[in-house]
């Protein structure tokens, strides 16, 4: 596999529901080793839930150290497990992420781009990056959806779910303010 420094993410993509149980790691996890397994591309896998549980899928949650996602939060580099699965690299996450979201949410820097500075800056050697989110918003998760070309929100068909996927797909974010001298 290539990894050369000078390559972009072909794509990155936000696997968010307002409401759990509905696959989101599964889907996450599912596709991450899909793509690095059959179709030979590199991709990060972020796990961006406290849960941590595309980490412990993969064998990566480290309960008593400051995980990746919340590092990445942070504006520090994180650990990247490599090769959890065929061409696949992750990020992981544990209880520390909420942590470091709730210090983001009361900074008065720029509070919507720490996951997008990340992967221009560090993480430009996959072909995919897909980020696993928590079935909330918090700081974490808008910095997922702001830094996704693309979103893909799994969904059970009932009304609780399909009730999540109104709340993302209408952007109820007013709740939500940024600092002036966020651009």
């Amino acid at each position: 596999r290539s990894r050369g420094l000078g390559d972009v993410y072909k794509r990155q993509i936000a696997v968010i529901n307002l409401k759990g149980g509905v696959a989101k790691t599964t889907t996450a996890a599912n596709m991450a080793t899909l793509l690095g397994t059959k179709y030979q591309k590199n991709v990060l896998l972020i796990d961006n839930d406290p849960q941590g549980n595309a980490s412990q899928f993969f064998d990566c949650y480290r309960k008593d150290e400051k995980c990746g996602a919340a590092k990445i939060l942070d504006r520090e580099r994180p650990g990247i497990f490599t090769d959890v699965a065929a061409g696949v690299d992750l990020i992981n996450a544990n209880m520390t992420l909420l942590e470091a979201d709730n210090e983001l949410r009361t900074s008065e820097d720029r509070q919507d781009n720490r996951f997008a500075e990340y992967m221009e800056k560090a993480a430009s050697i996959y072909d995919y990056c897909i980020i696993d989110n928590p079935p909330a918003i918090l700081m974490c998760t808008i910095n997922a959806l702001c830094a996704a070309d693309e979103v893909i929100i799994p969904v059970r068909l009932d009304n609780w779910s399909i009730d999540g996927v109104e709340v993302i797909t209408a952007g109820s974010y007013t709740h939500l303010t940024l600092p002036t001298n966020s651009r």
